[in-house]
């Protein structure tokens, strides 16, 4: 498998959004109240997460079989 700058990018993404989940669950804080202290942007967390849970849903879709066409 080849392996592309974009790939590579991804996958750093997505293992520094696993890092700041984590921080985040371990602080006890809320998710808006961990952003605010630690100077993440809220919109920009939740904007990152539109993608992948546009891509879950697409999943449970066809893991259903639930498209109508």
């Amino acid at each position: 498998m080849k392996t592309t700058i974009a790939t590579v990018k991804n996958e750093f993404r997505l293992t520094e959004w696993s890092a700041q989940i984590q921080a985040q669950k371990s602080s006890g804080l809320t998710g808006h109240k961990w952003c605010e202290e630690n100077g993440v942007n809220v919109n920009t967390v939740y904007l990152s997460f539109v993608p992948i849970i546009s891509l879950l849903i697409c999943f449970l879709f066809l893991a259903f079989n639930l498209f109508i066409l």
